[in-house]
């Protein structure tokens, strides 16, 4: 909801499978910014998901309260960027900038 606020284009969905099928259904986004945990399909799972229904390496952020190397380490990603919770909207805005003008 948050980034719906800013001048970026937000596609929302309220669990990673809902996520999911808006891909499959056409939609295809720029980055990925997803929680950890999601309602039955966690955040790591959506990015791979995503990824594979796409055939990228999306740019993803996944925002997280897990100890951030630790979560580095079960996500096994490549191009994921942790964001620790909370954050401060201001963070995560950048963040998505920073990501988006280095790809």
């Amino acid at each position: 909801m948050l980034l719906q606020l800013s001048v970026l284009d937000v596609e929302c969905a309220q669990t990673g499978f809902e996520a999911l099928e808006k891909v499959k259904s056409g939609f295809s986004p720029d980055i990925i910014v997803t929680d950890y945990r999601l309602p039955g399909l966690k955040g790591i799972e959506l990015v791979r998901e995503i990824r594979k229904a796409l055939n990228t390496k999306l740019t993803a952020i996944i925002a997280s309260g897990e100890a951030e190397g630790r979560l580095a380490r079960t996500a096994g990603l490549q191009e994921v960027a942790i964001l620790p919770k909370p954050t401060e909207a201001g963070k995560l805005i950048a963040l998505i900038g920073s990501l988006a003008h280095a790809g």
